[in-house]
């Protein structure tokens, strides 16, 4: 009897935990197209402050009044959290770019527009916009970065030697230099060809570059979801996405613009205060919007331009800030492109 009594408290401590966790889960954020769970998307709220952001299930528990579904490469939507339940279906944003035909003494260059969001303690360390192109040499696969344009603001603390208040960097921004690739000839109809590769943390992403020798067609290919990373440590959620531009259908239409997106979220112990953890939050948002075919002397001689200019326009791919801008770098310093 008693083994009956402790089995019957163990499946309804079970069904307990299983319709609580129904009952917080609102909704689900996922692919119109794949129906697949998308991770690193931003609920906010009327004010355009971020609520929460969606792990690895795509699940929102946020249910008080309308929100704003917001991810790097889909149209926004809005919805009202209070009554929404099943899937809210984000569709991709069509962006077509034309096929790219190299020879192996050509370059490819990606341009594409980025943002870089630092915060410790929810306040607003540094921040950077602007446009970037990327240089591969088709030969040796080495990517070169030039900053075309950016504004960035930085917390004037960050100019001290020593300061344990602030999490010491670094603050590194995107560079598709900094992405293992492979490479492989062939692609498949439906999502691309895919190879996977260990990176050095042990984690399998699938992230590869293809050459289609019989199409004369030279593209980077990055699967989606399949580089979603998030960690299990109670003090650090980290997690990746990657997305790509690749053949959809037998007609080699195209869907999507390549996008990289980084969020780590994790406490830094200082060594004046160790109770007091400081909280720190990197997001990263790479979107490209062009890929294009150079002759060697072309591309060296743009590489050898290390002009940057403030003055420029913004290209609206990237989703909205989670935050008030203006009000927030009105006691931060302006500089040029810098990671610290």
């Amino acid at each position: 009897m008693n083994g009956q009594n402790l089995f019957v408290k163990l499946l309804y401590i079970i069904c307990f935990l299983l319709s609580s966790t129904v009952v917080n889960a609102q909704f689900r954020v996922v692919d119109s197209e794949t129906l697949e769970p998308l991770i690193g998307v931003y609920v906010l709220d009327e004010h355009g402050r971020m609520l929460e952001m969606t792990e690895a299930d795509g699940l929102v528990k946020t249910n008080n009044g309308k929100v704003t579904i917001t991810m790097m490469a889909y149209e926004p939507v809005v919805v009202d959290a209070s009554i929404q339940k099943g899937n809210v279906k984000l569709q991709p944003k069509a962006f077509d770019l034309s096929e790219v035909v190299v020879s192996p003494n050509d370059y490819i260059k990606y341009s594409a527009v980025f943002r870089d969001v630092y915060r410790n303690n929810n306040k607003l360390i540094i921040y950077r916009e602007g446009i970037v192109d990327f240089y591969q040499d088709c030969k040796t696969k080495k990517y070169t970065r030039r900053v075309r344009a950016c504004r960035q603001w930085t917390d004037k603390r960050l100019d001290r030697i020593f300061n344990f208040d602030i999490f010491l960097g670094p603050y590194p921004s995107t560079n598709l230099g900094k992405i293992n690739t492979v490479e492989r000839d062939g692609v498949s109809y439906v999502s691309g060809d895919s190879t996977y590769f260990k990176a050095m943390n042990g984690d399998a992403r699938a992230i590869l570059n293809i050459n289609d020798s019989i199409h004369g067609v030279y593209r980077s290919v990055i699967d989606n979801l399949k580089t979603g990373i998030q960690t299990s440590h109670p003090l650090i959620k980290w997690n990746t996405s990657i997305c790509d531009w690749t053949y959809k259908n037998a007609n080699r239409s195209l869907v999507n613009v390549a996008y990289c997106s980084t969020y780590h979220d994790f406490s830094y112990r200082s060594p004046k205060n160790p109770l007091k953890p400081i909280d720190v939050t990197m997001a990263c948002e790479l979107y490209i919007t062009g890929v294009t075919a150079m002759k060697k002397d072309e591309a060296k001689a743009e590489m050898k331009d290390k002009s940057q200019t403030r003055d420029f326009v913004l290209p609206d791919y990237l989703p909205q800030n989670t935050f008030n801008l203006e009000e927030e770098i009105q006691d931060m310093k302006q500089t040029k492109f810098d990671e610290y």
